[in-house]
């Protein structure tokens, strides 16, 4: 009977506090800037919180769409979650923006190593990604000039 009473003192006390002016207003996070909402998402991507890191990624971009180096983030965070048909889509996005500054050979080599992935049903290795580009090292994919 003790337990029943005490269940229903947590019961009242919660009705009371979610039904409080206090309580019915929550702060929004996209009240946020989004430079800032972008800079604490890669602070969360390097800290390894990949699911947190794109959820801030996903609101800075939805709070300024010049923030299009957020998809690109988004989708190496996924390709970390193991969530290569995800991470493929993003990446895909990405180039298809256009975006004037875009890293276009870091979103290659990412769409090379999700299409790997899903093909062959495990992380791609560096290997795996020259041979998926056909014979090229991952610096000749990348387009830099050759030194030797």
């Amino acid at each position: 009977m003790r337990a029943l009473k005490g269940l229903l003192v947590v019961l009242i006390t919660g009705v009371c506090l979610a039904s409080s002016p206090a309580g019915a207003q929550p702060v929004e996070p996209s009240e946020k800037d989004p430079r800032t909402l972008f800079f604490e998402a890669l602070d969360l991507k390097e800290a390894g919180d990949w699911e947190g890191a794109i959820a801030r990624f996903q609101l800075a971009y939805s709070g300024d769409a010049s923030l299009v180096q957020s998809i690109l983030h988004v989708a190496e965070c996924f390709y970390e979650l193991r969530m290569p048909e995800e991470a493929l889509a993003q990446a895909e996005v990405y180039l298809e923006a256009g975006f004037e500054m875009a890293e276009v050979n870091r979103a290659r080599e990412l769409i090379l190593r999700c299409r790997w992935e899903i093909e062959n049903g495990r992380p791609a290795e560096v290997d795996d990604v020259v041979t998926a580009a056909e014979g090229l090292t991952p610096e000749e994919n990348a387009g830099e000039p050759d030194v030797n």
